[in-house]
């Protein structure tokens, strides 16, 4: 990560690093042809919130994210502040959790770029496809970082299998209900109804709602406990190209634990069934 450091570019105005510089990983993830621009800066125009040991004023990390001529700034989910100097001279850590940000960022922006081609070529009629388009500011109106991590996909994951599954085996979900489902839906609360509701659902594999409830469960506590973790949680781009799989079957390992992280599959076979179209 020291060769990242090179890339620092501190003005008078704002100090920035683009930490994914020539990243070989970009080339993995990014699926648009285009390039996808994530840069870290100090937002020295909001006011200072504390001061460094040598009392130079420290500003909160931002992030810009530039895609296809447009440009969003939203904060970083590192939830920091750095002087100057201190931005100047950051840690290998602190350059590792900008570069796995960054790496998120490009994925998000990325898959959701090729969702929204997909919809605009197979979806709408020619006439009407000029003018629909894909647009960075909007995706980010919701944006939430948290989003983006494990157990937050692996929820929606279950929701999607839920939904098949209804579909496979011609389960009508109440009228009611199937416009609420949605990307927040809780998988558990909405299984459980459907339960409650009919009992055919009874043939629905349960297990990986346990295995779930299991992960999410010791993912909490080892995202305490674990230093690489314990600040940013760990994404999709953890789980697929880092190295989140092997650091957490170590954790199932050393507790000895009666688990199998086949559960996270449920996230790879999601990724890749997108990633077909």
């Amino acid at each position: 990560m020291k060769d990242s450091k090179r890339l620092l570019k501190v003005t008078n105005k704002v100090p920035m690093i683009e930490i994914l510089k020539d990243d070989m990983l970009v080339d993995e993830i990014n699926d648009t042809k285009k390039k996808i621009t994530i840069k870290h800066y100090l937002n020295i125009y909001l006011q200072n919130v504390e001061s460094d040991s040598s009392k130079e004023n420290k500003f909160p990390l931002y992030v810009r994210i530039i895609f296809n001529r447009q440009s969003i700034k939203v904060k970083s989910a590192i939830n920091e502040a750095y002087s100057k100097t201190e931005f100047e001279s950051l840690d290998n850590k602190t350059l590792e959790l900008l570069k796995r940000e960054a790496l998120t960022l490009t994925e998000f922006v990325s898959s959701n770029f090729k969702e929204t081609m997909e919809y605009i070529s197979t979806s709408l009629d020619y006439d009407d496809q000029s003018s629909y388009g894909f647009d960075i500011i909007n995706l980010f109106e919701s944006y939430n970082y948290q989003k983006l991590m494990i157990p937050y996909l692996l929820n929606k994951a279950l929701v999607d299998k839920i939904v098949d599954f209804a579909e496979d085996n011609s389960l009508q979900i109440n009228d009611q209900i199937a416009p609420e489902i949605n990307e927040n839906t809780n998988a558990f609360q909405l299984f459980n109804y459907l339960l409650s509701d009919n009992a055919k659902w009874k043939k629905f594999d349960i297990s990986p709602e346990n295995d779930i409830w299991f992960f999410v469960f010791h993912y909490m506590i080892f995202t305490k406990e674990n230093k690489k973790y314990s600040t940013l949680g760990a994404s999709i781009v953890d789980l697929l190209l880092l190295d989140f799989k092997e650091t957490f079957t170590d954790y199932i390992n050393k507790n000895n634990l009666n688990y199998t992280i086949d559960t996270l599959n449920m996230i790879e076979v999601r990724r890749n069934k997108e990633m077909l179209y």
